[in-house]
This record gives C-alpha cells, sequence and structure tokens, in this order.
C-alpha cells in the first residue's frame, strides 16, 4: 500500500473517524524498532493508547511503501487508529525515517512458490511463533479449518454433527468457543465503567463495533447454525449489560444486524427492520424441527422467551422474532397468551402509546389468520383508545363500507385528543376526515371538513401557508367571505402579544395577521400594523408598500433599529451580522443609502479611537456601498 494512495484501503467512516484522532493530535512520535519497523502510540478510548506497528520503505519516487500494518486494538483488520497514524506519516519528509531510498522488493515470485521451498515442520513452527506472538491468529486458525471442514452445505447441520461432535479435526464446541471469544474481544465489555463514563465521558464506540460481528458472520456463510448461535450469543451480552454497563438507548444499533440475520435465517425474510404495525403477519416457513440441531433449537427457545418480556422501543424486533418464531411452529395458542400478557403488562409501563398498538396489532393479525371474528371486533374496540389501533378500525369499517361508523370513530378520536390537550393528534384525525370526505363525497357534507381543515393548515404552527389559504377562501361565497374574513382576522387580533410582552410570546400570530393583510391587499392595515410592530420581517417583507407609504418612517426605523444593536454587539460573529444586516437594508433602499453611509462613517471614527475595536470595523469596511 503506497502512503500516498492510502484513502482508497479504508471505508468512509473509518478514514473520517481516523482523520478526527490526527486533527485531535492523538497521534504520538514515531519510534523506529529495526530498519523498517516503526511504531506509533494513538490515544483511543478511555484515557487508552493504542500501538500501531508499521514496516515501510521508501521508494524511488520518495513515496513511503507500507508493508504491513497492525494495530493492538479489537477492531478487526483496518481501524481508524491505523488511519490517525498514516495521516500522520504523511506529514513527516522520508528523510525522517532515516531510510535509504530502495527500490521495493522483487515481489514477482508468488508466495505459493516459496512457501513450496519448506517443509511442514518449518511451516508449522512459523505458524506456532506467529500465534504466541499474536494469539488472535488462533482464533483465525480456528476459524479457517472450520471453513474446510466437512460440514454438510445444507440449512442447519444434523443432530449427530451438534456442538458435542468430536469427528471432525476442530470440534463444533471449539468453533463456538472461539466464536465466543472473538464476540467477547469485539464488544470488550469488561473494560467498560459506567462510572467512569459518565465522568470522563469515555468514548465508547458501539456501532463501530457492527462491522466486525458482522465479518465475523461473514467466515460461516456455509454453516448457518454457527451464524445462528453467535447471534444469540451476541443479543445475549449486549442485553444483559444493559443496566449494569450501559443504558439501553445506547445499544439498539448494536442489536440490529443480529435481529436481521435471524429474520433472514429463519423466515428467509431479507429486511427485518422494526416491528411495525401490520395489520395482517406474513406466514413465514421454518425447516422442519429435526433439521436444525437439539442444541441450537434449544438455545432459540431459551433465548425467545428471555428476551421476548422487553416491549421497550430497542426490543420490539425482538417481539416480532418470538411471536414470528411461534408462528411457523403453528403455536397459536401460546402466542396469543404470550401476546395477552406483553399487552397487560406494558399497558402499566411508560412508552405504552408506542409499545402496545404494535402487540395489539399482531394479536389482531393473528385472530384474523384464525377467523376469531368474535375476539377480532372485540380487540378492536378494547383498544380503539390507541390513535394507530383506532385507525386499524376505522381501515376495517371502511373496507366493508360502514362510513358512519368510520366517522363515529374519528370524531370520538378528535375528541379524545382535545381532552388529552393532543392538537398533533387533533389534525391527524381531521387528514382522516378530509380523505373519507374525497372518498365517499355523497356520505358526508365536505364543506365543513375542507374548510377547517384549510383554516388551521392556513395558519399551522405559526406560519402562513398561502396556498391552503386560498383553498379556505375558496369554501366562502363572496358574501361569506367578508364575514369570515372579518372573524378569522379579529381571531388573530385578540391573540397579538403587547409590545413590551413580544421577547416572551413571539411573533408569530402578527407575521400571520400581516400576511393575511397582504393577500386581501388590506394596505392600510398592514402599514398599520408594522408601525406597532417594526420587527425585521414585516419591514424587510412589506418595504415597498412602507416606501410609498412614509418613506422617511422606514429609513428612520431602520436607523433606529441599526444604533440600538450597535451598543449590544460584541463579538466578530455579531459584527459580521450586523454589517450583512446593513448590507440587506442598502439593497432594498438603493435610492436611499446615503443615511446609512453616513451612520457607518460615524461608527468608524467612533471606534477608531476608545474604545478601539479593529474587528467592528473590520467587517464595517466589508460592506459594498
Amino acid at each position: 500500500m503506497k502512503l500516498s494512495q492510502f484513502e482508497s484501503y479504508f471505508s468512509p467512516t473509518i478514514l473520517q473517524r481516523g482523520k478526527n484522532y490526527f486533527d485531535n493530535h492523538y497521534v504520538g512520535k514515531f519510534i523506529q524498532e529495526n530498519d523498517h519497523s516503526w511504531s506509533v502510540n494513538v490515544k483511543g478510548s478511555y484515557q487508552s493508547h493504542y500501538k500501531v506497528k508499521l514496516s515501510i520503505n521508501v521508494t524511488l519516487n520518495s513515496d513511503i511503501d507500507i508493508q504491513s500494518m497492525r494495530c493492538n486494538c479489537d477492531y478487526d483488520d483496518d481501524c481508524k487508529h491505523m488511519v490517525a497514524a498514516l495521516y500522520q506519516l504523511r506529514t513527516l519528509s522520508p528523510d525522517k525515517f532515516n531510510l535509504k531510498t530502495i527500490t521495493i522488493h522483487d515481489t514477482s515470485e508468488p508466495l505459493v512458490q516459496q512457501l513450496q521451498q519448506f517443509n511442514a515442520e518449518q511451516l508449522r513452527e512459523f505458524i506456532l511463533t506467529l500465534v504466541n506472538q499474536q494469539p488472535e491468529i488462533a482464533q483465525d486458525w480456528i476459524f479457517w479449518v472450520s471453513q474446510l471442514s466437512n460440514q454438510p452445505n445444507t440449512f442447519f447441520c444434523s443432530a449427530e454433527n451438534s456442538p458435542d461432535s468430536n469427528d471432525s479435526v476442530i470440534s463444533d464446541q471449539e468453533i463456538l468457543k472461539t466464536i465466543y471469544q472473538r464476540i467477547d474481544s469485539i464488544l470488550d465489555l469488561d473494560d467498560f465503567d459506567e462510572d467512569s463514563y459518565y465522568e470522563y465521558y469515555y468514548e465508547y464506540d458501539w456501532n463501530e463495533k457492527t462491522q466486525p460481528f458482522t465479518q465475523l458472520l461473514e467466515k460461516f456463510v456455509y454453516a448457518p447454525k454457527f451464524q445462528l448461535e453467535a447471534c444469540i450469543y451476541w443479543v445475549n451480552q449486549i442485553i444483559d449489560s444493559v443496566g449494569e454497563v450501559v443504558d439501553e438507548s445506547d445499544i439498539a444499533e448494536l442489536l440490529y444486524p443480529a435481529l436481521q440475520l435471524f429474520g433472514k435465517l429463519l423466515f428467509n425474510h431479507n429486511d427485518y427492520g422494526y416491528m411495525g404495525l401490520e395489520q395482517h403477519f406474513t406466514h413465514y416457513q421454518l425447516p422442519e424441527h429435526h433439521q436444525i440441531t437439539a442444541h441450537t433449537f434449544t438455545n432459540l427457545e431459551t433465548f425467545f422467551e428471555d428476551w421476548a418480556q422487553h416491549a421497550t422501543d430497542n426490543f420490539l424486533m425482538l417481539q416480532r422474532l418470538w411471536f414470528d418464531f411461534l408462528i411457523v411452529q403453528h403455536k397459536y395458542d401460546t402466542a396469543l397468551t404470550w401476546l395477552e400478557k406483553g399487552i397487560n403488562r406494558q399497558t402499566k409501563r411508560n412508552g405504552a402509546e408506542y409499545s402496545v398498538p404494535r402487540l395489539v396489532a399482531l394479536k389482531l393479525g393473528l385472530l384474523k389468520y384464525l377467523n376469531k371474528k368474535q375476539e377480532y371486533y372485540y380487540t378492536l374496540n378494547n383498544f380503539k383508545g390507541f390513535k394507530d389501533i383506532r385507525l386499524l378500525f376505522v381501515k376495517e369499517c371502511l373496507e366493508h363500507g360502514q362510513v358512519t361508523q368510520a366517522i363515529t370513530l374519528i370524531n370520538e378520536g378528535i375528541a379524545l385528543a382535545k381532552q388529552q390537550n393532543y392538537p398533533g393528534i387533533i389534525y391527524y384525525w381531521e387528514e382522516q376526515l378530509l380523505a373519507i370526505a374525497q372518498q365517499y363525497p355523497t356520505d358526508i357534507d365536505t364543506t365543513a371538513i375542507y374548510r377547517k381543515h384549510h383554516f388551521e393548515s392556513a395558519f399551522r404552527y405559526g406560519n402562513f401557508d398561502k396556498h391552503s389559504f386560498l383553498a379556505w377562501k375558496a369554501t366562502f361565497s363572496l358574501d361569506e367571505w367578508e364575514l369570515a374574513k372579518k372573524q378569522a382576522q379579529a381571531k388573530l387580533i385578540r391573540d397579538l402579544p403587547a409590545t413590551d410582552d413580544l421577547w416572551r410570546r413571539g411573533d408569530a400570530r402578527i407575521t400571520q395577521l400581516a400576511a393575511f393583510y397582504a393577500i386581501e391587499n388590506e394596505q392600510t392595515a398592514l402599514i398599520a400594523l408594522t408601525k406597532k410592530y417594526p420587527i425585521d420581517k414585516l419591514l424587510f417583507d412589506y418595504h415597498d408598500i412602507l416606501m410609498d407609504a412614509d418613506k422617511d418612517w422606514l429609513i428612520k426605523t431602520f436607523i433606529g433599529q441599526l444604533k440600538n444593536r450597535i451598543e449590544k454587539v460584541a463579538s466578530r460573529s455579531e459584527y459580521a451580522e450586523l454589517a450583512r444586516y446593513i448590507q440587506t437594508i442598502i439593497a432594498l433602499l438603493p435610492d436611499d443609502k446615503m443615511p446609512f453611509k453616513q451612520l457607518v462613517e460615524a461608527w468608524q471614527l467612533r471606534f477608531s479611537s476608545k474604545p478601539k475595536k479593529p474587528a467592528l470595523l473590520d467587517e464595517l469596511s466589508k460592506i459594498n456601498w
């Protein structure tokens, strides 16, 4: 690998993390170990340091050839510490390494031919030397041998090749033990100290752990049973650490690779993502139980039974996996019982509005599949207090042509949301009403629904939406509009803040009312509103109207704003913002910029002596007159 081209050997994520380490001066000094071997310490997680070793030569064109490179961190293959070291190496001249410029060794002779020159005993001795120096090579050896063993290339190994089997060169039990060791090394949870984490802001990059775990799984694509066992151990180790070592929210991303692989291996599901709110579940097909080793099958059952009790946001996928695991075994009654217990448990916990509907949705899907209509509708009605379940109920009614009942359910949802003071949910249900009105125009008086929806959309979240405003206006006749307009404007006026309370209540109603006046061409009212509330948005948005009506007032107001600002700015960024503000004003008033230029010149004179503000003067000098 050439130093000048090393970026192509690393992933973008690792490159960026290594560059951050380099930029933060985490790389120490290079130390020569022999003629061509060098090492450097890189500061890492938790006040620790990792040693990066490099074997280098200098090429004829003064580039540096990296012949080999290793880091003693737990990360497989290429890591951010290597990247940081390479960035540091690039800043140094080859002369720093006291190396003679040499031609890269001739590597034209294949490695295979070189190995053939040595006997088996010599090669064994070399391998043992490597293992003693780098113990992780022993793990790689076991993985390599396992790939060459005579494992049947089927979905699961037969019962006689269980983890207790000793027929092969390396037993399944030894392979599993090595897998577990590698996972422990990747996670490195034993060195994690919660108190130190919060005291010293321990950098524990959870997402960085997923790549070496995925690489480990790829070593066993020929034997999914090992992948399953690896996933079981991986998830167990992570979840076991929750509360004792790490917070639950920190490890969600760490679970996904394993859980997604479960879905793929067990249910042939290529993208086993979050457990959604699907009303109908897929009836997955699992191979017959005798095709799964007894050991693996027992582990799966124990694993799911232990962890499917969790129903927080981070473990919803586990719940879905357990549900599907029961379904493919046709254990429908067990699944219903488990769902019922989970629902009862989660209704008493925080976050029930999110976890409970997803469990209920699975129950509804199963009840529909089993054709248990009475229990199905009972469940829908019993849990309609949850927005998502009420929506399923609404859809069920519409599928059977029960439009009136669907509307009743939505209106009940609106009333409940008003009682709970959830304006977002109110708006959501109103959108559903609008959709029904569009689909069933003969069953509903659409005018009132359209009118309410468009009005709220026009003035939603302190904004003003012109399209929604015009749609709202279109629901009125000319005579109706005049009255509706006055009523809406009166409501906005009532909600205007006092001038001395503007900083607390904000200017949303002011800008909405101004936009209302502007679109209705009520210039007198707009000018009066702006003079009462001379906020920047109104001054800039309606400067043309204000110039025509009272140019002197507008210029005087801008000058007053600037005089007030100059007394408050105190940093380079604030000086620059002030200069940009002035630039914006003179761009709007190109024929009336002289008062502003005179004001700036007075400031330049003022701040050229005590108090001197060279940064302010510099920013003011950038104004383009």
